[in-house]
């Protein structure tokens, strides 16, 4: 089964914000919604994912501010 919440956001076909968006809505969906079938482990690599994920979209954001200002 969460399996399935990744493969939403899977795969990446492109480094723009809507993918990895995708992508980090599934991760969070599977750490909501199988809270208490995951390893103590497995949640905080998701966390991290998601983290991982949120800085990609925030570096993106940046970058194309500072490009279009440019």
């Amino acid at each position: 089964m969460p399996l399935t919440f990744l493969l939403r956001g899977w795969p990446l076909v492109s480094s723009d914000p809507e993918p990895l968006r995708r992508l980090g809505n599934a991760i969070r969906d599977l750490r909501r919604q199988h809270l208490h079938e995951l390893s103590a482990d497995a949640f905080q690599q998701l966390c991290e994912l998601s983290d991982c994920v949120e800085d990609l979209l925030a570096l993106w954001s940046v970058t194309n501010r500072a490009t279009a200002t440019g």
